[in-house]
């Protein structure tokens, strides 16, 4: 037996070991995630098989409501209106945050070729179904005569199939030493590609039964991936490297400790056989889970689905709808009471609800009497009961997933807008772990894809990177290039090099909100309507805004002509932004200079619409007193004490205050004296007889219709209605119009 075989023996004894450890550990909670996904997702899993045979042969019906799949969609459509971004920032002094943003382009050209919205969405699936799912980074050669290699984001669709360190404890899975994923293959595949020493053991029933399957002819092959540390000296050089390698002169050491090198080795194999290996690019797992509802009891780990706890409510739904239409179909069954003489010898009377005419004995043969005839007996129902069991185990379904209908779309008119967005936030919150820990998952495999970059992008190339706006554009990296240019700092230099992505640390952190195409038409929304208000935007910054509404047709070359008719100072970066900024404060100095004078000419209409109503009033107040005044000249001599006393009374309660009085005196001469006098006014009062007696035919007509014309209406009595005639009194009655006036 050769050194190679001896060490393949090991790996596979080493892997087996390995791989069994983690599938007893996840066992239980595989087989309960695997219980709930098909719960969920797959017909008639709802009712046990028991159960359902057993209704079916009594003809009762076994129906299926499956409400939680509507929830389940609800949770898992709202992770992908919500998509992640992974973002990358500088942490030490040589990290710089324009390799930061070649770091962002790349991730993003990442996510978009390997199509990594799938391999999230599958994970979010499983989360919600099972309980976790997984994400895969693979890392291969551009194409098959190429040494470049690139990363890749790959969907795992049954997550049953991975095994994860047990010893891991965090969400992210970033402490894992080893991961394992089972895949079965045809025999012939593996023949074909590796050889018949690679399933030598097929044809042994008793070796490996878990690695075989003789009756579909497959063959298990495992993948594993485990982090492997050896112990080395570390060595601090005067220059501020450090290394593994001890230098030959002594004197280039400033200080030096026991560290560890660490290496993720990957082994592909079979039950009898290693396929491959070979070291992985980076040290760390390219495997990283996305966990659901994580409990811990002591060192005993549960993870739920979503619908875990909701499985009961959903079973007692079905039931009660089940047997609602049972009673349903009972009550269209119709019953008859009748006796045996009278049905003797008639088949119809076996199943009588297959027969439109029912026939009966009438007479009894043996005593030749009259028979009662049969009797339909009233329908027996309990359906208002079931109707309020289903409601009720409906609500439990809801209070168990805190996902009220109101947050599913249901009826929300009798809801304010605020009630609303509460209840959609209550049912956010309750779920938030599984964004949370997909959110923690993401941060994990942007750092696995930077650690790739910085190993695999290691030379002088050119890129392709991906904006936020999903365009692309090419960069040039690990470029030699000078510190400044004209005089200027060169973003992106380290020692040197043009985004060097080898040197530095970068951390990531996450970004959770609506796609760049969502946020680009609320972004036009806004602007339009801003355009409205500052119309000036669009003569400092045309091309800018024509860029906001960018749709990748042709608005570029329009944007690229604009530039060269604006002022050059407006487009130039450097020294030009502290110009357009001068630029653009102006503009705002102008708007709130705009603002105030609007601001002074509607107190300016406010004035003008209050002087304008005061002299309304007074004109109003002018024709009531005319009107007074014709009716005090008619009224007899003998009501008229009677009339000035009142009015005097109500005068006396309509002094203005004191400190009108004091404001008014010193711009207004003191009120004349009160007088009244007793003698009526040249001509005299008349009663109505005597006024008849005293004027001609034609000046009583005449007053007549004046009369007519000046009548007081309803409102006009009272206090107002004596008050009309103080401006236009005759000489006789001046004094009321002085005490008017004051």
């Amino acid at each position: 037996m050769t050194d190679k075989t001896e060490k393949d023996t090991d790996i596979l004894e080493r892997v087996r070991t390995l791989c069994d450890e983690a599938e007893d550990y996840w066992q239980d909670n595989y087989k309960m995630g695997k219980d709930d996904r098909q719960f969920v997702t797959i017909d008639k899993e709802q009712w046990s098989e028991k159960d359902r045979k057993s209704r079916e042969a009594a003809n009762i019906p076994t129906l299926t409501f499956n409400v939680l799949r509507t929830y389940c969609k609800q949770q898992i459509n709202s992770a992908r209106l919500n998509r992640q971004q992974i973002k990358a920032e500088p942490v030490d002094d040589i990290a710089d945050p324009a390799v930061a943003k070649i770091f962002n382009g790349l991730l993003r050209d990442t996510e978009i070729t390997s199509g990594a919205d799938n391999a999230y969405d599958a994970a979010v699936e499983g989360v919600v179904y099972g309980g976790i799912g997984f994400v895969r980074i693979h890392v291969d050669y551009v194409s098959p005569d190429s040494f470049q290699q690139e990363p890749k984001i790959l969907t795992i669709h049954n997550p049953d199939s991975v095994f994860l360190d047990p010893l891991s404890k965090e969400l992210d899975g970033s402490d894992a030493r080893y991961v394992v994923i089972k895949t079965w293959l045809p025999r012939a595949d593996i023949i074909d590609q590796y050889g018949e020493d690679a399933v030598s053991d097929f044809d042994d029933s008793t070796q490996n039964s878990d690695w075989l399957n003789h009756a579909d002819k497959t063959v298990c092959v495992a993948e594993m991936f485990e982090l492997q540390r050896k112990s080395k000296t570390l060595y601090l050089l005067v220059d501020g490297t450090t290394t593994y390698d001890e230098p030959k002169d002594p004197s280039l050491i400033e200080n030096q400790r026991e560290s560890y090198e660490e290496k993720c080795w990957w082994y592909k194999l079979t039950g009898s056989k290693v396929l491959e290996n070979r070291e992985f690019i980076v040290p760390m797992i390219p495997i990283i889970p996305v966990y659901g509802d994580v409990t811990w009891d002591g060192e005993k780990r549960y993870v739920y689905s979503m619908v875990h706890f909701a499985k009961d409510p959903q079973k007692l739904y079905n039931f009660w709808k089940s047997s609602e239409a049972q009673q349903i179909l009972e009550g269209l069954r119709k019953q008859y009471l009748i006796s045996v003489e009278a049905s003797r010898d008639l088949t119809e009377w076996a199943n009588p609800n297959n027969y439109q005419v029912l026939r009966y004995n009438q007479i009894n043969d043996e005593s030749n009497l009259p028979l009662a005839p049969p009797q339909q007996l009233p329908a027996l129902t309990a359906l208002n009961g079931i109707l309020n069991a289903a409601d009720g185990a409906k609500q439990s379904i809801e209070q168990i997933l805190n996902m009220q209908p109101a947050a599913m779309g249901s009826d929300e008119r009798g809801l304010s807008g605020k009630a609303i967005g509460m209840l959609q936030q209550r049912a956010d919150v309750s779920h938030f772990h599984i964004t949370d820990n997909l959110n923690k998952s993401l941060a994990q495999v942007g750092r696995v894809l930077i650690g790739i970059y910085q190993k695999a992008y290691s030379v002088q190339m050119v890129k392709r990177i991906t904006g936020e706006d999903n365009k692309t554009e090419r960069v040039q990296i690990n470029a030699p290039a000078p510190m400044q240019q004209d005089g200027k700092q060169i973003d992106g230099i380290i020692d040197g090099i043009l985004n060097n992505l080898t040197v530095g640390r970068y951390d990531i952190r996450m970004s959770t909100g609506p796609s760049f195409i969502s946020q680009r038409q609320e972004n036009k929304q806004a602007l339009t309507e801003l355009l409205q208000f500052v119309p000036q935007i669009g003569q400092v910054a045309p091309d800018l805004l024509l860029k906001a509404f960018d749709d990748g047709n042709m608005l570029e070359d329009i944007v690229e002509r604009i530039k060269k008719s604006l002022d050059p100072r407006l487009t130039q970066e450097g020294e030009g932004d502290s110009q357009v900024q001068a630029v653009v404060q102006q503009y705002q100095q102008q708007m709130q200079q705009l603002q105030q004078a609007l601001q002074q000419a509607q107190a300016q209409v406010e004035d003008k619409n209050a002087e304008r109503q005061a002299k309304f009033e007074i004109e109003k107040l002018k024709a009531e007193t005319t009107l007074a005044v014709a009716q005090i000249n008619n009224v007899a001599k003998a009501e008229l004490e009677e009339l000035k006393g009142a009015i005097n009374l109500i005068l006396q309660h309509m002094q203005p205050p004191e400190e009108w009085l004091d404001t008014n005196s010193q711009n207004q001469s003191p009120p004349p004296e009160q007088q009244f006098h007793e003698e009526p006014p040249p001509g005299g009062f008349f009663t109505p007889e005597e006024a008849q007696q005293q004027m001609p035919d034609q000046q009583m007509l005449g007053q007549q219709a004046q009369q007519q014309n000046n009548a007081p209406n309803d409102g006009q009595f009272g206090i107002d209605a004596q008050n009309m005639a103080v401006d236009e009194q005759n000489s006789e009655l001046d004094g009321f119009q002085g005490i008017s006036e004051q």
